[in-house]
This record gives C-alpha cells, sequence and structure tokens, in this order.
C-alpha cells in the first residue's frame, strides 16, 4: 500500500508544481488562450495546464510500470499505454500551439487507438445479468473498441468549455472506475485510475472557478483525458479480458456521450 501512496503523491506534486510553472512562463512569453464569439472568457489566461497533468501522470506511470514490487497486472501493455497517451498529448499541445487540421488530428488519435488495441486493450462482451443477455462480441470487439476510443476521446474535448467541468467529469470518472477495479481485483487498472485522478487533482488547483480559472487545459490536456477515459475501462486483468464492461463504461462517461450527440444534434 505505501508503495501505491507514494505513486500518488509524485503525481500530485508533479502536477501541481509542472502546471505552476507552465503558468509563469505563460505569462513571461504570452501564452494566451485566444478571446472570440465563440469563447466565455476574458482577459489573458493560458492554455497549457494539460501539460502539468500530464507530465504528472507520465511520472507516475512509469515509476509504475519500473518497480517490480507493486502489483502490475497489464503487463508489457502499461508501455503501450505510456506511448499512446503521450502521441496524443503531443498532438494536442501542438494543436495548442498552432491549430491542426481535423484529419491530422484523426490519423493521430487512429495510430494511438491502434497501439493499445494490439496489447489486448478491447471490450470482450456485452452484459445486462438482469435481463439475461450475455453477448460474446468475438472479432466484432475490434471495431467496436475502435469506435469507442475515437469518439470518447473527442466527447471529453468538447464538453472542456467552463471552468473545472472536463476536469471534475475526467475526475469523478476515473474514481468510479477504480472502484470498479478494485471490486474485481484488478489492482493495476485501479492505482492507474486513480494516478490519473489525482494528476487530474494538481490541475485542478489552478482551474476551478475560485473566482476564476487561472489557467486552461488546452486541447493537450483535454484530447489527453478523452483518450485515457476511453482506456481505463479497456485495461486487461490478470486473465486478459476487460474488467468494466461496455454498458457500465458508458454510463460512467455518459455526460461527455450525451454531449456530443447534443452537439451532433444541434
Amino acid at each position: 500500500m505505501m508503495h501505491y501512496l507514494v505513486l500518488f503523491v509524485i503525481a500530485f506534486i508533479a502536477s501541481t508544481v509542472s502546471i505552476f510553472i507552465v503558468l509563469r512562463l505563460s505569462q513571461h512569453f504570452g501564452l494566451y488562450d485566444t478571446v472570440d464569439a465563440r469563447k466565455v472568457h476574458t482577459g489573458n489566461i493560458p492554455r497549457l495546464g494539460g501539460v502539468g497533468m500530464f507530465l504528472g501522470f507520465l511520472l507516475s506511470l512509469i515509476m509504475f510500470a519500473l518497480d517490480q514490487s507493486i502489483d502490475n497486472t497489464l503487463g508489457t501493455g502499461v508501455w503501450n499505454l505510456i506511448g499512446s497517451c503521450a502521441l496524443i498529448f503531443i498532438m494536442g499541445v501542438c494543436d495548442d500551439m498552432k491549430a491542426w487540421r481535423a484529419r491530422y488530428k484523426l490519423f493521430i488519435q487512429i495510430a494511438a487507438t491502434l497501439l493499445v488495441i494490439v496489447a489486448g486493450f478491447t471490450f470482450h462482451t456485452i452484459s445486462f445479468p438482469a435481463l439475461g443477455i450475455h453477448w460474446n462480441m468475438g472479432i466484432l470487439r475490434f471495431p467496436i473498441t475502435f469506435c469507442w476510443i475515437i469518439g470518447v476521446t473527442n466527447a471529453v474535448n468538447l464538453i472542456d468549455g467552463i471552468d473545472g467541468l472536463a476536469g471534475s467529469v475526467s475526475a469523478m470518472s476515473a474514481l468510479i472506475f477504480a472502484f470498479f477495479f478494485y471490486q474485481y481485483g484488478n489492482t493495476g487498472g485501479m492505482v492507474i485510475c486513480l494516478i490519473l485522478a489525482v494528476s487530474i487533482g494538481g490541475f485542478l488547483v489552478f482551474n476551478l472557478p475560485l473566482p476564476r480559472a487561472k489557467i486552461f487545459m488546452g486541447d493537450g490536456g483535454s484530447q489527453f483525458l478523452g483518450y485515457m477515459l476511453a482506456v481505463l475501462p479497456l485495461m486487461p486483468n490478470g486473465k486478459g479480458g476487460a474488467s468494466i464492461s461496455l454498458p457500465i463504461a458508458a454510463a460512467v462517461l455518459m455526460i461527455p456521450i450525451f454531449d456530443i450527440f447534443a452537439a451532433l444534434w444541434r
């Protein structure tokens, strides 16, 4: 247990300190979010808060992967996770600095998605025990998982419009996933969920509207969070299967999923 607590403390401190440094550098070099008709904020507010959040998560996740004394039920797949989320984050930060075309961002999302799918991060079944329904997806698990990751990644990106909203929703979702992993005995999945939630906590110190946000997460943060929330329920347990089923994962992420449908309807 002490090993896990060290990881959480490091994630929070690294996230908080990194965001503080990014905040000062952004103010020094004038790296502020644009103000236009589509934005609800006024004044000069930096938008690279996702950098600190990602660094806190990455540092603890690498320590988790390297520490042989920790129960890592993900095996070598954790390195695929590290590489893929780094790819998404870098793409998001580049988009923050200079807007990318949607097709280029989609290409990176596809590459990152395939990277975790080949490592075994997929849904396997759809179950509704109360109705006696249990469907083994078989080979269909690959296209279904692919669409899930791409869809959730962009859904979370879309809800990042109000101070503290995307961060709070993401932190709560990660904590709920951690609870399910705890119930299912997937220690590795639980620890990674908690590391993500703690890293987001370091960002929320600067992003909550008290009285207003000091920094935004930007696309680097929102793309990273969306991707991670899509992948978290797919993390395999010791037996190689996903611990959280598709209906439960969709219920946990109901807010961003409904929001993207509302956006498409509008």
